[in-house]
């Protein structure tokens, strides 16, 4: 296996952010494989969005479960989104480079 190879195993925890309907936010949450590659959908979604290239209206009712069986709604209000990524301090926000450094000037 070289460095970009990944090994997907069932059992096998992986961490991504979860911003919740109700403002919860979880930089680092456990998630199985499955929900590592919604989030994943997610997020790119997120970012579209920021963008004013689509909606996060196929979103709207989605839920995510992480490893200790706690389940969260995803936020979709993209103001709210907005929001929260502006009020963000430099060093929270690092962990969110992947998006579009623009987002919060539109």
């Amino acid at each position: 296996m070289n460095e970009h190879t990944h090994h997907w195993s069932e059992g096998t925890p992986f961490t991504m952010p979860i911003l919740a309907a109700n403002g919860v936010h979880i930089d680092q949450a456990q998630v199985d494989r499955l929900s590592t590659s919604f989030l994943g959908r997610y997020w790119h979604a997120v970012n579209e969005a920021l963008e004013g290239k689509q909606t996060l209206d196929c979103y709207r009712f989605a839920y995510v479960r992480t490893t200790d069986g706690m389940s969260y709604r995803l936020m979709t209000d993209i103001d709210a989104i907005r929001q929260f990524f502006l009020d963000m301090t430099p060093p929270e926000s690092g962990a969110y480079l992947w998006l579009d450094p623009g987002y919060g000037e539109r």
